[in-house]
């Protein structure tokens, strides 16, 4: 059974994972020891913790602007998507409460030809006696991810906005802004749409003209 939950746990997210460690307590013994061992794989919880709830106390996140490469962002896409999602989230929770969070992590990656360079902050907050994790993602071609580097660092406490009806789901603000992402989500849409034709002029035509003859 054991290996079982070790499965489970491996396939999960580093959110879902640290989300489910929440309930360590009313886990089998055998689903929190293999909880605690992914945790540990992940380098989410330091190896010398012995349970998740000395892991708030005990845990080192990684350096605080740890740069690194990440995939090429085709057409660089990814750009107007993650910022379309916070701006979705943003107006999503107009309307939920403000919660004291601790910045547990900031990473961004160096960029380069053909990549973004995306930044992520991950934080933790309590509510209703609950501990969440949540996450912030962004990519940028020009570098506006230093303005999220430079504004939350390690340790940091910070609002979230926290929907009270779900504590899973919160809201950190990256103020970014939106001008770089509609600009260079256009610049996306024309080149997909360029390559499209290309592929339709030059694949997709000639096959059709094949079976219309």
């Amino acid at each position: 059974m054991s290996e079982d939950f070790a499965r489970t746990y491996a396939g999960m997210s580093d959110d879902e994972l640290l989300n489910t460690a929440n309930e360590t307590e009313q886990l089998l013994p055998e689903a929190a020891r293999a909880l605690t061992i992914e945790l540990k794989r992940r380098k989410l919880m330091a190896s010398d913790v012995s349970s998740y709830a000395d892991y708030l106390k005990h845990y080192v996140p990684p350096s605080t602007v740890e740069r690194q490469k990440h995939s090429s962002s085709f057409a660089y896409v990814s750009v107007p998507f993650y910022a379309l999602q916070e701006f979705w989230r943003s107006k999503q929770s107009q309307n939920w409460g403000p919660v004291e969070a601790t910045i547990r992590s900031c990473s961004c990656t160096v960029g380069g030809y053909k990549e973004t360079r995306r930044v992520q902050v991950r934080y933790g907050y309590e509510m209703d006696g609950r501990t969440f994790m949540g996450h912030l993602t962004r990519d940028s071609v020009f570098g506006g991810t230093d303005i999220v580097v430079g504004k939350y660092g390690e340790g940091d406490r910070v609002m979230v906005r926290v929907n009270p009806e779900n504590p899973e789901q919160s809201y950190l603000a990256s103020e970014m802004g939106y001008m770089e992402p509609f600009f260079v989500g256009i610049v996306s849409l024309g080149t997909i749409l360029i390559l499209s034709l290309i592929a339709f002029a030059f694949v997709i035509g000639p096959i059709i003209d094949h079976f219309l003859q």
